[in-house]
This record gives C-alpha cells, structure tokens and sequence, in this order.
C-alpha cells in the first residue's frame, strides 16, 4: 500500500473537511454522541484511524486498538480537544502528526512502543496542557522535543527506559506543574528541572538515584512533593533540600539509608514522610524536632530497626497518622510523645510483646492494628482489652473492625485471643490507674477482707445447723434434685454466640447493627468476627444474677 507524506495528503484533504455533518459516519464497533461532539472506539479492532466521522468532534478516544503509527485522518478534525490513542500498537509519531489539532488540550499516548521523538513531532500544539507517554519505550529525551508546548502543565513520561533527557528538552520559562518520571533508568536528577519554578509534584521513585548531593536539586520553590523510594540511594547530602523548602510529602522509602537524613529537619512544612524499607537501625529522638507540622510519618519494614528513642514525636502535635509495621526487630517501644492529634496507629507485625498504657492517646484513635506481635497475655497487658473496646466505641465508622490480637506468651495460651481470655488480675491497669497503691491503703484493704472472712464464717456456721434442723423434718421425702433446676438458665437458652442480624431489637430497647457478635440470651462477648473485632454498645446490666458462660459451642 502506497503511503504519501502527510505535507502532500493535507491539501487533498482539505475539500473533505467542507462536507456536512450529516454525511458523518461511525464506524461498528465505535459510540459517537452527536450531541456533545464525542466518540468513543474502545477495543474495536480498528487498524486505521477513522475518517469518517464528524469534523466538529472535540474528545476522540481510539484505546485498545491496532494502530502502528498516527496517520494523516487527524487533520480531518481541527476542533479536536482531548485525543486518547492509549494502549494501541504506536511504533511512531510522524513530525506535525497533530499540526492541525490547534485546541487540543489534552493528549494521551500511554502504553504503546514509541520509541522517538523529535523537535517537529508535537508542532501545531501550542494549547496542550496535558502530555501522556507513560509505558513507552523512550530512551531519551533530546533537545527542543517539547519547545512547541507553550502552555504545557503536565508531561507524564513513567514507564519508558529512559537514561537521559536534555536540559533544552522544554521550552525556555516553562509552566510545567506536575513531571513523572517513575520507573525509568535514571541515575541523577535530570538537569531539565531546573528550568522549572513553576513545579509542584516531582515524582522519581523507582529509578536508579545513589545519592542526592547539594545540587541535585535545584532550587523549586514551589515544590510540594517528591517521592524518590524504590531508588538505590545511599547518602543525601545535609543540603540536599536546601531548594526544596515548601516541599510537604517526601517519599523516600525502599532506598539504602542507615539513618534518617539530617536535611529531612530543614523541612520545616514537611506534613508527610515516608521511610520504611530501608536499612535504619535505630530513630533517634531528635530526628522529628523541627518537624512541628508533621501528620503523616511511616516507618515500615525495616529489618534491621530496633531502637526508637524515647519521646521521638514530642514535638509533633499535628501528627494523625502513625505507622510503625512489620519491623521484625523492633521488640519495644518508649513514650513516643503526647500524640495529642494521633488518629491512626499502626504498630502490628513488629517483634512487641508489651506496651506502655501511656503510648498513645487510646480514647481518641479511630483506628489501630496492634495484630502480628507476639504478645505475652498477662496482667500488665490485659489493658489492651479495654483500649482495643474504646477504639470501637468511638470510632465514627458504622463498621468499625479492629484486627485480632492473639497470645503468643505464655505458652498454654498461645493463638488465644486477647478479647476473650480471662486473666485472674483483681487491678486492671490503665492510663488513669496507679501501678502501686499508697500503703494506707492497702492496709485498709486488708483490715476490710480479713473483717469479711470473720463475717462470712459465721455465717455459713448459723447457716449449717439452720440446715441440719431442717433435714431432721424432712427426712427423706424429697427425691433427687434434677440437674436442670441446678441450672440457673433453662437448657434451651444457654449462651452461645450469635451474629446479630441488621436492626435487631435487643432487651426491647438497644438497637444493634449489621455484623456484631453477641451471646444469647441478653449476653453479649468482645469476640472476632473473622479475623476483626467488631464493636457493639455498652453491656445492659440486669439486676439478676447470671452465670458466665463464655465458650463458644
């Protein structure tokens, strides 16, 4: 099949664009809306772009087709405002493929084999605010590619091979907010950014990065985020922020760092920091001093981390969420700081068998997941039942779940769970209940039982001959008691657990929700549903006594 250059088709096409509208055809496969000028071909096995359809459409959507390379069919529609050519067969984009697409806005060519481009190929676009090529096969960048993208914001270059891109790549002063360049093969920041004041979001994860000198950033002083995980980063220098001061989220997980960077402190803006998965052996008190406005921190599947330095957040009062999971070595925790915002804790799949019950502000969390750790159950840990209750109480979900927590120490209760094992501790400790009472009172404890116990002897004395009297009237008139008057439930009402349906009526008066585990009858337990608790209201007290029955049948 003959091909002719688009310069020489264009002129030949020019008396098709005067064709009336109402000779516009869409083809099978293919959702034109007359209406609001838009069409839609989605998997339609289409190996040439339509020209057929209506001149005056603004959004042509043309994904998961089996185009090679964007032929001369665009020039048939000028008014073009957002074109999709995503997840096709592109090996090319021939020079001035979209010269004719004067009001396009937005291009997207993702996930496709185009391997080049030149000065020439995005020529025409001076309105494009919006450049996709992620999932490409791009090597480099060169220079005055994008020069004819005056009024670009957002070039999304992800998922190709790139290695290099020139400083000149854009055109001088760009408006560039928003530069992805994630998964690619970089191994320093790329000059081009430099040129660019306007930036908002830089995004280099999964590259090759090894280190962040003082002037791999240049300055950005509109830089809000950057990630730079998934690198092989081994040193940032203590400058190597010094441009970067507005910057808010930092991401700088799955690298090679021993310790936190000392130019992370010089962020004073900073709300949000990632750090897990890398080699940190210990997180040192004044790591997050001058980090006063810090909500988000996570420090998450560090092998080797086993130290956190006592009252490490003390200054961080903004702090909601905190995540401090799967560190395998990380066997304690000190008071971290007073939390006074913190929503969100996450400490499970660590190597913790205790905790402090003044770690964190429990009554105000409105999650927590203390699950994977290997718990000793004990007296000094039996206030997690009551913290773990309180989360669920006054969380604001309608289904509010908390993950398991299970015994692990000592070994008779060993895969026990937490919220139903009964531990013998006469004091419960909380945040709010002394560890030692004063001596006085203790005295006075003792005084009381001993007082009971003469109490208690002499009646069961008056009690025993009050009863040998009575059997002498008796005698033996009485038959065997029966085993279902020793009951003091009827043996069709034992307790048992029960899902309680949705808008269940319970003592006539609480009404219950989707999903809560009670035991029949009137009795409820703190038990897991699956592998979460899930929260349900106060316990109603009855004036009856009731025997505790809490195996599950």
């Amino acid at each position: 099949m003959l091909l002719l250059p688009l310069q020489l088709l264009h002129p030949l096409l020019l008396p098709l664009l005067l064709l009336p509208t109402t000779l516009a055809f869409c083809p099978d496969g293919c959702g034109c809306d007359e209406e609001i000028l838009h069409v839609t071909c989605l998997n339609s096995q289409l190996e040439v772009m339509p020209m057929t359809l209506n001149p005056s459409i603004r959004t042509l959507i043309l994904k998961y087709n089996s185009f090679h390379t964007v032929d001369a069919s665009f020039h048939f529609y000028p008014e073009l405002e957002l074109v999709d050519i995503s997840s096709n067969q592109l090996v090319s984009v021939p020079d001035r493929a979209f010269a004719s697409q004067r009001k396009l806005q937005e291009l997207r060519l993702h996930g496709n084999k185009v391997g080049e481009l030149t000065d020439r190929t995005f020529m025409g676009l001076h309105r494009l605010v919006s450049l996709d090529l992620s999932a490409n096969f791009l090597e480099r960048i060169d220079s005055r590619v994008f020069k004819p993208l005056k009024a670009l914001r957002e070039l999304n270059l992800a998922g190709n091979r790139l290695r290099e891109i020139s400083e000149r790549a854009l055109p001088v002063g760009s408006k560039v907010t928003r530069l992805n360049l994630e998964d690619n093969l970089l191994e320093e920041v790329p000059g081009v950014v430099a040129g660019m004041e306007h930036l908002v979001e830089l995004r280099l994860a999964r590259n090759s990065l090894r280190v962040l000198s003082s002037t791999s950033l240049p300055s950005l002083p509109s830089l809000s985020l950057i990630t730079l995980g998934g690198n092989r980063m081994e040193e940032v220098d203590s400058l190597g922020f010094q441009g970067v001061a507005s910057l808010r989220t930092l991401e700088l997980q799955d690298n090679l760092l021993t310790k936190v960077p000392e130019g992370v402190s010089s962020l004073a803006l900073l709300e949000s920091l990632t750090l897990g998965q890398n080699p940190l052996t210990r997180v040192e008190a004044i790591t997050f001093t001058l980090l006063t406005r810090l909500q988000l921190v996570d420090i998450s599947g560090c092998e080797h981390l086993k130290e956190v330095e006592e009252e490490v957040f003390r200054t961080n009062m903004a702090l909601h969420t905190l995540r401090l999971s799967s560190n395998r070595h990380l066997s304690s925790l000190p008071l971290l700081g007073p939390l006074t915002s913190l929503k969100h804790l996450d400490l499970s799949s660590n190597a913790l068998s205790h905790l402090s019950p003044s770690l964190a502000p429990w009554a105000h969390l409105s999650s927590i997941d203390l699950s994977g750790n290997p718990w000793t159950c004990s007296c000094s840990t039996s206030f997690l039942r009551e913290k773990l209750m309180e989360v669920l109480l006054h969380s604001n979900q309608s289904t509010a779940s908390v993950p398991v927590v299970r015994c692990w120490q000592p070994e008779e209760v060993r895969g026990e769970d937490l919220m139903h094992l009964h531990l013998p501790c006469e004091v419960v400790h909380s945040p709010t209940t002394a560890m030692e009472p004063p001596t006085g009172v203790l005295v006075v404890a003792v005084v009381v039982v001993v007082l009971l116990l003469l109490l208690s002897t002499g009646l069961v004395v008056v009690r025993r001959r009050r009863m040998a009297t009575c059997l002498k009237v008796v005698g033996r008139r009485r038959g065997p008691v029966s085993s279902k008057e020793i009951l003091q439930y009827p043996e069709d009402q034992e307790p048992r657990y029960i899902m309680v349906k949705p808008s269940t009526m319970v003592n006539h008066s609480t009404m219950v929700a989707s999903g809560e585990v009670r035991v029949n009858p009137g009795y409820y337990t703190r038990s897991p549903a699956h592998q979460d608790y899930t929260s349900a209201p106060v316990r109603q007290h009855t004036s009856a006594p009731v025997h505790q029955h809490t195996s599950a049948p």
